[in-house]
């Protein structure tokens, strides 16, 4: 019973690689879906990094809440999930907000992308209502 239903579940995530790839990035004008959509689709494609990276290019997207993304993943997904959420933040597509930069560095550690993001928004940085609440090792990056 195992087997089957783990078939099954196989079959289905080929299945949504197949769409993603041949429907949702082949479609000049389907840009614009709506970022939770896009959110939940890349926590499904955790184990296909390089698709998620086509779909981020292709959407027009802002994540509004960085811990969404691929949720309860980090521990067993670690390294796909660290990829795309520098990935998503080389692309400017994690709204800006205290919240998602101390998440980002919880997990990314001072990665070369939350360096950069944090280098070219720090005046929207020091603009933010609880920007004082950023860790000490962040405020003086901005």
């Amino acid at each position: 019973m195992i087997k089957l239903l783990y078939g099954c579940f196989k079959m289905a995530w080929k299945k949504f690689c197949r769409y993603v790839k041949n429907v949702c990035l082949q479609e000049a004008d389907n840009v614009s879906e709506e970022s939770d959509i896009v959110v939940q689709m890349l926590s499904r494609l955790i184990d296909e990094p390089d698709l998620c990276e086509a779909l981020i290019d292709k959407e027009n997207i802002m994540v509004s809440d960085i811990e969404e993304c691929c949720k309860g993943k980090i521990h067993i997904k670690g390294r796909n999930v660290k990829r795309i959420w520098n990935y998503l933040l080389k692309r400017r597509k994690v709204q800006l907000s205290v919240q998602n930069i101390v998440s980002c560095y919880k997990v990314l550690g001072m990665s070369e992308e939350l360096m950069d993001y944090l280098r070219e928004e720090a005046e929207n940085i020091r603009n933010l209502f609880d920007a004082e609440t950023l860790p000490t090792e962040l405020k003086e990056m901005v």
